[in-house]
């Protein structure tokens, strides 16, 4: 739908002033009236009954042309007007676009782009015109001349057209930006051209295809960003353009939202990225290839804690960090959690970490019936001894279950004194 341009925004009107409530109540009310009364049906047969219904009906008849379009619309679907309505709404809506094209109202007389809209303008200039008050305001509130003046109806277009000379003239296109920051008017004027080339006389298309207007610029985008494509495959082998693409970040977007939006690429597109080997969910492929390393450094290291800046592969450990966040908020599939689980995936580092501690801990006592490991110069596992010395610092922080599982170890949270006998003479025996 196209905005009434025209409509100033201040005071604008909208039937939003009433809750849904309200308005699903009256339309419910209006639509059993009319179907009661038919073509017969008059608001004002029900000012004594429902006031409140007659009040908003009124209301939305005298601020039809303060209201944005797209409330019109609703109204239309919502069974507000009658048929003969409903068709002198298409036939305003016509107009509309009609005027954002060409800049004004002054349809052709027996235009045959258009005839029923040529018929329904010249219609309304009649002195017999029954036009109602609210429609003329309608009318009125997107400029529509009543009487026609002796000057040129190409006026407004002509004035854009000399604008976007200058800018092509200027920038050696005519693609001006939608939101063009130095005429946001004149990027508006040149995309309706575009979208209503069909609306367009023939002397129009003609001046502007004279000066190289593009028509099809998403189509022409494409193309152009296509053979981008071509010579990034023809560099690197493949059409997988890194997200974060710096040496065109234009071809990183367009390769993205093509990924997210394969369905509205025609067949023959479809065909030509389909020759380039384009990848359509190059993650999934990405992951196998991630998984595949995880697994042959899980046959050679015997576990799956990658370090985050591995030199022999520096992608692994933050992909494999990856897994855990994204199992962590429950966006890694099941099947990916399974096959990782095979590999002896660690999801819990700290926790992974803990436990082995303790079973470190727990042959440590074993060999020397205590648990007394030194703090600092533990020389077979220097990091076991600080891990207790952790364990009693933290030790009123600590969840019962470890606790309970360290007192039946036989640690205490005090620090122990001396270290015991067996464990100083081996010390000694390591340091001749």
């Amino acid at each position: 739908m196209v905005r009434n341009s025209n409509t100033p925004r201040k005071g604008r009107m909208s039937f939003r002033r009433f809750s849904k409530t309200d308005q699903a109540r009256f339309i419910a009310l209006l639509k059993r009236y009319k179907r009661a009364e038919g073509d017969r049906f008059s608001a004002d047969d029900y000012r004594a009954t429902d006031p409140e219904f007659v009040g908003w009906y009124i209301h939305i008849q005298a601020n039809l042309a303060k209201m944005p379009w797209g409330d019109v619309d609703k109204l239309i679907r919502s069974g507000f007007f009658n048929k003969n309505e409903e068709r002198w709404l298409a036939n305003f809506h016509r107009l509309m676009i009609f005027k954002e094209v060409m800049g004004h109202t002054r349809v052709p007389a027996r235009w045959n782009k258009n005839p029923e809209l040529s018929r329904w303008v010249h219609g309304h200039r009649s002195p017999k015109s029954k036009t109602p008050d609210y429609f003329r305001r309608m009318l009125d509130a997107i400029g529509f001349e009543w009487k026609l003046r002796d000057r040129s109806p190409n006026t407004a277009w002509d004035h854009r057209y000399a604008q976007l000379v200058a800018y092509r003239q200027r920038f050696g296109d005519c693609d001006v930006p939608a939101k063009w920051a130095e005429d946001k008017a004149l990027g508006s004027w040149v995309s309706t051209q575009r979208l209503n080339k069909t609306m367009l006389t023939d002397a129009h298309i003609k001046k502007l295809d004279k000066l190289g207007f593009d028509w099809d610029i998403l189509g022409n985008r494409w193309n152009q960003r296509y053979k981008e494509l071509v010579r990034f495959h023809a560099e690197h082998g493949h059409s997988q353009v890194p997200i974060r693409y710096q040496k065109n970040p234009s071809l990183a977007l367009w390769v993205a939202n093509i990924r997210h939006r394969p369905q509205s690429q025609t067949k023959e597109r479809l065909r030509k990225l389909k020759a380039l080997g384009f990848h359509w969910e190059p993650f999934a492929e990405t992951w196998e290839e991630h998984y595949q390393s995880l697994e042959k450094y899980a046959k050679r290291y015997d576990d799956t804690l990658v370090p985050a800046k591995w030199s022999k592969n520096p992608t692994l450990g933050g992909w494999v960090v990856g897994q855990r966040q994204a199992r962590k908020f429950g966006k890694l599939d099941e099947d990916k959690i399974q096959r990782l689980d095979e590999l002896g995936f660690v999801w819990d580092v700290v926790e992974w970490q803990w436990e082995q501690r303790f079973a470190e801990l727990k042959a440590f006592k074993e060999r020397f019936g205590h648990c007394r490991v030194p703090a600092k110069n533990w020389p077979e596992n220097p990091a076991l001894g600080t891990w207790l010395s952790t364990q009693r610092i933290r030790w009123n922080k600590l969840p019962k279950a470890k606790l309970k599982r360290l007192k039946a170890l036989g640690v205490s949270k005090t620090f122990p004194g001396k270290l015991p006998e067996n464990v100083r003479v081996y010390l000694e025996e390591l340091s001749r």
